[in-house]
């Protein structure tokens, strides 16, 4: 699977969530490419903070001056 459960940290909507994440898998709708905004969003946000919060990622210029 493409996305990760959210772990139960006791957040609302938790199981709702990641319930949603299974049907996605089942239809085929669980690529960066065909899930919908919401959870493609959620990926890419996870995505950054995990880059950010690296050794890499914290001495990482996006835009260097040329």
């Amino acid at each position: 699977m493409f996305y990760r459960p959210i772990p139960a940290d006791g957040e609302a909507l938790v199981d709702e969530y990641n319930a949603e994440l299974a049907h996605l898998e089942e239809r085929g709708k669980h690529t960066w490419f065909t899930a919908p905004w919401l959870y493609a969003e959620y990926a890419l946000t996870t995505a950054r903070d995990f880059h950010i919060l690296t050794i890499a990622g914290a001495t990482c210029e996006p835009f260097p001056c040329k």
